[in-house]
């Protein structure tokens, strides 16, 4: 059997449409499962006026199942004489069945039941409107006066299961066998005579309810529309995406606006065109843009021009208005718009947006050579990286911060490195996002971000549970991700230290508290980073805690662990073995002495003490992460003719302190790579 089921709407906020399909599937997923109506597959599509499910392979009624529920134990249920207690009486008038009904099973008053599997029909009668009330969103609505919650108004349901209307109630819509075509293309409600030829019936009434669908046309018509116009789509998928949720029948057409217009920087142009109109640019075939877009509407007008014209008016004005700003910010030099910084604040206790870049020039500077950086260049990065906040193209377009500043100084005459590297300074902006390429570009993006971590976590704004306001966890994450995908070497610990060194004066908590506090956040940001990447949890917790101050070591530490555990024997049992052997004979807050080798007895005792001085070089960051795991896998054999041949507790203190003083040296040589003890082994 088939399921339709559609919720017609007022207009969905198309942010909000990704979520409402997956909560209708998920929703749809588990209630038919725990009604025991498992479907051979489910598909759920949205558009801008309706969420529709498609549930196909369902069984026409509910499996009859046996089921056993255990009551009291039999000297309860039961009394002196014999007869059911209160107990015994009480569990079967629970189960609404007489005791005589009962049976004792291993010792317990036990009730053997069938439960009659119901019509699915009738099953949905109920199932339908739980899922749809169960459904979270982010903003849900309130209307007339008792409707909702809901995303938006509901205005018809149509819920067919194959050719039967499935009736329920919801948001004070009573479900039927009518949907309803485009909102101009087609409005008059159409009967649905069953639910396989829906989603024909659907198109004939200019509604594309695949979302999928309405991306590849849009795709299709801009490639068509951009070729007419001389050019090529710039490409753009998340634009793509999001004029495919506002639409249900999309069509693209072109325009143009007036040539004097690409004298503008690129950016200000794209900008402008996609925040105010959702208007798609064109380039020639060097990439260079040219003066046409491309809109998508939802409709088929009868003249195409018309819809053209509309937009082109709007966007000429829209284009007038950035000219005049950039105009105008051009009128100083972007260093001229520093003083500006003073009046705006950071953060209460941490002060200006000026005060701010005092400190990132100096960290900026600090951190220079350890990242390959120029000093200068970047410290006169760091000097210019927020002046372009103050100016009027980025008060009017925020999404051009750090952009505006690389145009400007550059037609200031900066070098193209510090250029750069103010644009690069705010990468990577989200998860995923592309990070910066130069050394400069890479160090005042530390920089940056390290001032945040500091100073927030200074004045005790530590994030907690959903609660970032200062986007602290994506700012770590930024850190991390610059120091592990790029050649970038840098001591964390110490760059924390100095960033939290450079805040001293503003924050309200003891730098000692603040810096290890800071550490671990960005340890917990590289762990994060490194799961998603696919790693092992136990090899990546492992190798945090034998330190991460290089990163680069880390990563390599985990992958490298990573791949031996994933063998079979060999390397890694050995390891493993050895690791255990040595740890748990050392007692806790043992201290170590020096190891006097001359001391040493001859045989297993000298021989293992031997093999580990002679690769103890080798445990450093100087070789490879491979080489030295396979290096301490290899003392294996002299650590078993150690513990199977030497008494390490010997009587004489003496003795026993120079054993466990050897082992504590071999096992902090471990240490250095990995805390082993948090990998579970069979």
């Amino acid at each position: 059997m088939e399921l339709l089921l559609e919720i017609g709407c007022e207009e969905l906020p198309h942010d909000l449409l990704n979520d409402g399909i997956k909560a209708l599937h998920n929703g749809l997923t588990k209630a038919l499962e725990a009604a025991r109506l498992t479907p051979s597959s489910i598909e759920v599509h949205g558009s801008a006026r309706r969420l529709v499910a498609l549930v196909h392979g369902l069984p026409d009624r509910q499996p009859d199942v046996e089921g056993t529920a255990r009551g009291p134990a039999e000297k309860v249920a039961l009394d002196e004489n014999g007869q059911p207690s209160r107990a015994g009486e009480g569990f079967a008038r629970s189960r609404k069945v007489p005791f005589e009904s009962l049976t004792f099973v291993d010792g317990y008053l036990t009730h053997t039941y069938q439960e009659i599997g119901q019509p699915t029909a009738e099953v949905l009668t109920g199932l339908l409107p739980d899922v749809l009330k169960g459904m979270h969103w982010a903003k849900a609505m309130h209307w007339a006066t008792d409707m909702g919650p809901f995303v938006r108004p509901v205005r018809w349901i149509c819920a067919l299961l194959d050719d039967q209307t499935v009736p329920f109630e919801f948001a004070g819509v009573t479900a039927g066998n009518e949907s309803r075509g485009h909102r101009f293309l087609a409005p008059e409600p159409f009967v649905v005579p069953q639910a396989s030829a829906y989603l024909d019936r659907l198109l004939t009434a200019k509604v594309m309810v695949k979302l999928d669908d309405r991306q590849d046309r849009i795709r299709t018509q801009l490639a068509t529309q951009a070729t007419a116009l001389g050019g090529s789509p710039l490409q753009d998928d998340d634009l793509i995406a999001d004029s495919a949720a506002k639409c249900e029948w999309p069509v693209v057409v072109g325009g143009h606006f007036d040539d004097h217009f690409l004298q503008l920087p690129p950016e200000v142009l794209t900008t402008s065109m996609r925040s105010h109109q959702d208007d798609f640019a064109i380039v020639d075939a060097g990439g260079k843009l040219l003066a046409g877009f491309m809109t998508v509407a939802d409709n088929e007008a009868t003249d195409p021009t018309v819809i053209a014209h509309g937009n082109e008016r709007v966007l000429r004005a829209r284009l007038d208005d950035a000219r005049f700003f950039f105009e105008e910010d051009r009128k100083q030099s972007l260093e001229a718009f520093a003083p500006r910084l003073e009046s705006f604040l950071f953060q209460k206790e941490l002060g200006s947006v000026a005060d701010r870049v005092a400190r990132i020039v100096a960290l900026s500077r600090s951190l220079a050579p350890s990242l390959n950086a120029n000093p200068e260049q970047t410290a006169r990065a760091a000097t210019l990286c927020k002046n372009d906040l103050v100016c009027n193209m980025v008060y009017e377009f925020p999404e051009l911060q750090g952009i505006m500043g690389r145009t400007y100084a550059l037609a200031d005459g900066e070098e193209a490195t510090v250029a750069g590297a103010i644009e690069a300074h705010y990468l990577p902006r989200f998860a995923g996002d592309e990070l910066p390429t130069t050394p400069e570009g890479r160090c005042l993006s530390i920089a940056d971000k390290l001032d945040t971590l500091a100073g927030i976590f200074g004045v005790g704004k530590i994030p907690s549970g959903s609660q970032d306001p200062y986007g602290l966890r994506r700012q770590g994450l930024g850190v991390m991700r610059i120091l592990a995908e790029s050649d970038a070497r840098l001591n964390l610990g110490q760059a924390v230290a100095e960033a939290v060194a450079q805040v001293a004066g503003c924050i309200t908590r003891p730098v000692n508290e603040v810096t290890p506090e800071v550490v671990a956040f960005l340890g917990q940001r590289l762990g994060y980073h490194l799961e998603q990447q696919g790693a092992a949890i136990e090899a990546v917790n492992a190798c945090l805690a034998a330190g991460f101050d290089d990163v680069k070591d880390t990563i390599a530490r985990v992958q490298a662990l990573d791949a031996l555990r994933s063998t079979t024997g060999g390397d890694f049992a050995h390891l493993m073995t050895s690791f255990k052997r040595v740890m748990k004979i050392i007692p806790a807050g043992f201290s170590a002495s020096d190891v006097a080798a001359d001391k040493l007895v001859a045989g297993p005792e000298a021989d293992l003490w031997a093999a580990f001085s002679q690769v103890e070089g080798q445990l450093d960051t100087r070789h490879p992460a491979n080489h030295r795991l396979a290096t301490m896998a290899a003392l294996r054999p002299q650590v078993d003719a150690f513990f199977d041949g030497v008494l390490v507790m010997d009587p004489d203190e003496d003795v026993k302190q120079l054993r466990l003083s050897m082992l504590a040296r071999i096992r902090d040589g471990f240490a250095r790579f990995a805390d082993f003890s948090r990998i579970t082994t069979d």
